[in-house]
């Protein structure tokens, strides 16, 4: 008998839920391929949003061993993973749905916090935020002149085909730390960004809570500190990172930051480990997104327990027109593909709903293009930047 506990057929992508199968089943009777149909997007075709399908090889076999299998099972239920670009082009519909719920219902049993808890006491805010024209200029730079500005924060491989391979990946990551902090950008001339002065204005208007903000890169990290400490000096300011905190010291937080009354916890997203929770903290800002709401959720749940009785607000923060759209884009996509892997079979909308995302984030989408040349550029929402 085997029993496999894990999270990472609901946190990343349906194609990942095939080599546990293959653990749970050893290719055998078990996990036969039902699927009657294949499918694959033409590459060439830009304008068509179907799939091309073809017969399944496997009908009616056990799928095969390995990266065929894996292959098969991509093929079968979602022909392309989610990305920060292109969208609009893929919709992240599940194929052969119902054979993909026959297998789940016999193999995949989940509970969530809700579920266990018998209440839901988080609340998401979609906070939504415009550049400053400093922020707006340096935002264009990273787009139209990134090749100017990418030795300030990339080394080169060494190899001209790597390092041409490796420009659009990095001028994603680039334009999210501009979204994240942009004084944290060399080329930046303005004062304070409108995001972390938004962050700021919002602690200092909950003068009586204790206060949570999550953020990915230590970069990121130390912009906040550094305004918290300008703006909000009188407020206890705890900052953690797995590098510069002992386990030991963030266990011991637990009581000093719940002494404080008021304090802010400022801290990188994955510097707390599961053994330590916040269940006392009630007001919680994500001005940085992960790449998935599992990733986030892993660190928001630090505050929400079975014991607490308060409600929990979340806070996102994030840029209208920015790379930032994509990716919350992309994180709601995957969301839907999640919940139906935990037997959740809902629409984009019920989720927007959960999101709190009521604005129309399809118009502020930034897209990947090609030029006449051949090219590849970026475009943002409806206006042409490159």
């Amino acid at each position: 008998m085997k029993l496999l506990t894990t999270g990472t057929s609901t946190r990343n992508n349906i194609s990942e839920f095939a080599p546990q199968l293959e653990l749970l089943y050893n290719n055998s009777v078990n996990m036969i391929s039902w699927n009657e149909y294949i499918y694959h997007h033409n590459r060439e075709d830009t304008e068509s949003d179907d799939p091309e399908y073809d017969s399944n090889p496997y009908f009616g076999c056990p799928i095969p061993a390995y990266k065929k299998g894996y292959s098969l099972f991509s093929a079968s239920h979602l022909p392309e993973k989610v990305t920060v670009f292109g969208l609009e082009k893929r919709t992240q519909d599940i194929y052969n749905a119902d054979v993909l719920s026959d297998i789940l219902g016999k193999t995949v049993i989940t509970r969530t916090f809700e579920e266990v808890a018998c209440k839901d006491i988080k609340r998401i805010h979609q906070i939504l935020l415009q550049f400053s024209p400093e922020e707006r200029l340096v935002y264009q730079q990273a787009i139209e002149e990134f090749h100017q500005m990418r030795d300030n924060y990339f080394s080169s491989t060494g190899n001209s085909r790597k390092d041409a391979m490796m420009r659009l990946v990095q001028q994603i990551v680039l334009l999210l730390r501009i979204s994240a902090a942009p004084d944290t950008m060399l080329e930046y001339t303005g004062d304070t960004p409108v995001k972390v002065m938004s962050a700021v204005e919002m602690i200092a208007d909950w003068p009586d809570e204790i206060i949570a903000i999550g953020v990915r890169h230590k970069a990121v990290l130390h912009s906040y500190e550094k305004a918290l400490q300008e703006y909000l000096p009188d407020r206890p300011l705890f900052v953690v990172t797995g590098e510069n905190t002992s386990f030991a010291k963030r266990r011991a937080l637990h009581q000093t930051l719940k002494d404080s009354g008021n304090g802010i916890l400022l801290c990188t997203q994955q510097s707390l480990p599961s053994s330590v929770n916040f269940e006392y903290v009630n007001k919680v800002i994500i001005p940085e997104l992960h790449y998935n709401n599992s990733g986030m959720s892993q660190f928001y749940f630090r505050f929400i327990r079975y014991t607490s009785t308060e409600y929990k607000d979340i806070y996102f923060l994030t840029y209208a027109g920015s790379i930032e759209s994509n990716l919350m884009q992309m994180i709601l996509a995957k969301e839907k593909l999640n919940l139906f892997m935990k037997g959740q079979d809902v629409d984009l909308d019920d989720i927007y709903e959960r999101f709190g995302v009521d604005y129309d984030l399809l118009s502020l989408l930034m897209r990947q293009e090609r030029d006449n040349k051949g090219n590849l550029r970026i475009s943002w929402g409806e206006q042409k930047i490159a």
